[in-house]
């Protein structure tokens, strides 16, 4: 089946491993203004298999096809747009749908899965995270990606992220990433220990919280590149803006 780019606000990969549950799912893109039947879904190998119990239609399904289950992968051979590639290749699967999303104009990449199972895929995708820009070309990394657990978010030194909802036994975790791991800077707003002047050569900020004086957070990246991991949970609502 040939493939054809709809024009779609915003792209779903759907991963193997472990997914957050249908309705975690739901509540994120709703709070995110991200319409879940209007996205370019794209089902990365076994990943089809979470797409089809979440009651959605991929728009395209890539991948080596060596996790799929075979008779789901028949089921949809001539109703989905299919890329295969090898099984020896010098991209995951993952990063292949990242690469497909480069070519598609969106707004918002949410990555969906891709946890549990072998932890080598959980870190390699985790690495993807710190050389965006040497990749520009080639690759679209998610705005957010959506573990069975947890939201976790890409920042950069052009970011400014607001963290709405958030109760005080929520955690807040940052790791700096990147070129820049050891010259990393971050001015925060609302947080039980301020960021502002952590050398992120000698800790990280694990398990940080809110501070009960506040009812969001505020980060703005200064220098470097940043994750921040966050509890999945209906109610939290992140802004992520360019800033000024």
């Amino acid at each position: 089946m040939s493939c054809v780019y709809q024009n779609k606000k915003n792209i779903l990969i759907f991963a193997g491993g472990i997914s957050p549950s249908k309705k975690d799912v739901e509540s994120f893109m709703i709070n995110h203004d991200i319409d879940l039947n209007s996205s370019f879904i794209i089902a990365v190998d076994s990943g089809m298999e979470t797409v089809i119990k979440f009651d959605l239609k991929a728009d395209l399904l890539i991948g080596d096809m060596d996790s799929i289950d075979k008779e789901t992968l028949c089921k949809f051979e001539n109703s989905v747009c299919k890329k295969e590639f090898p099984k020896d290749k010098d991209f995951s699967d993952t990063e292949l749908a990242f690469i497909e999303a480069k070519k598609i104009p969106h707004k918002n990449l949410v990555l969906i899965g891709a946890s549990g199972g072998r932890i080598e895929h959980f870190v390699s995708l985790l690495s993807l995270f710190n050389f965006e820009k040497y990749n520009k070309s080639t690759m679209s990394l998610p705005n957010f990606w959506l573990t069975e657990e947890n939201i976790i978010v890409f920042c950069n030194k052009k970011n400014h992220l607001q963290i709405n909802s958030l109760l005080e036994t929520d955690n807040v975790s940052v790791f700096s990433l990147g070129k820049n791991f050891f010259n990393g800077k971050i001015v925060s707003k609302g947080l039980k220990w301020n960021l502002d002047k952590i050398n992120w050569k000698k800790q990280i900020s694990l398990s940080n919280r809110i501070d009960s004086g506040y009812n969001s957070v505020e980060l703005s990246i200064k220098r470097g590149s940043f994750i921040f991991v966050l509890p999945l949970k209906n109610n939290i609502k992140i802004e992520l803006k360019d800033k000024i």
